[in-house]
């Protein structure tokens, strides 16, 4: 069996699986803007580009070793519901937002 593998994976870059294996515990949330480049001639918005405004690092909670103390457990609970990739996202569009509105009322009083 290990030789079929390594006929398969042949092909593969042999980088790629270091590099997944280096970042699967790094997350990463990318918030995007997206803007139309322009208008044709018969008024209709050209095509629509994402332009990258905020990347936001979503780490998980690291797990504590086994026959940690019943303190380090609840500490651990309460630190992996805080790093939720929907609370951290939430935190972050909530930043952008503010961001936004902020450059909006400096743009608007100038």
């Amino acid at each position: 069996m290990p030789q079929e593998r390594e006929e398969e994976d042949s092909g593969r870059d042999p980088g790629a699986r270091s590099a997944i294996a280096c970042l699967s515990r790094q997350l990463l949330l990318r918030f995007a803007l997206r803007a139309t480049v322009g208008v044709d001639l018969s008024g209709v918005a050209g095509p629509a580009r994402a332009l990258p405004v905020r990347f936001e690092l979503a780490p998980p909670a690291e797990k504590p070793k086994k026959g940690a103390s019943a303190e380090e457990q609840a500490a651990y609970r309460q630190e992996k519901k805080r790093r939720a990739l929907t609370v951290v996202g939430r935190n972050a569009m909530a930043s952008v937002r503010q961001s936004m509105d902020q450059r909006e009322r400096c743009t608007i009083g100038s």
